[in-house]
């Protein structure tokens, strides 16, 4: 499958990061193309005892450029090397578009950046 070229790219920052034995909750906001301004939080399970590789659901909320604003809900996998971790997920929104995006964010420089793509 050929995605083509991004429909939406963005940067954005990790405002907080919430450790329990079982999960992590990891909550970003920033400004992503055509969405607007972007706040999401992603709960990751580890698959391993080494906590590589993660499942995770995530759920969001954007404010358009022209106030309306957009839901979703995303659900993917991931991986982690050192203190970066790549997430990819499928995304349904209240709009009614399915994306497939790929989150790469740098924990330790509390940052991170997307590229989504329509399905």
């Amino acid at each position: 499958m050929d995605l083509g070229a991004p429909i939406a790219t963005g940067n954005l920052t990790i405002s907080s990061v919430t450790i329990r034995e079982n999960l992590t909750k990891i909550t970003s906001e920033g400004t992503v193309g055509k969405y607007g301004r972007v706040f999401v939080t992603h709960t990751l399970k580890a698959n391993d005892e080494s906590r590589v590789l993660y499942q995770f659901d995530a759920f969001g909320r954007t404010i358009m450029e022209d106030g309306s604003m957009v839901s979703g809900f995303a659900r993917g996998t991931g991986r982690r090397h050192h203190d970066c971790l790549t997430l990819f997920s499928l995304d349904n929104l209240s709009n009614g578009e399915q994306n497939f995006s790929v989150l790469e964010m740098d924990v330790q420089a509390k940052s991170a950046s997307i590229k989504v793509y329509s399905l």
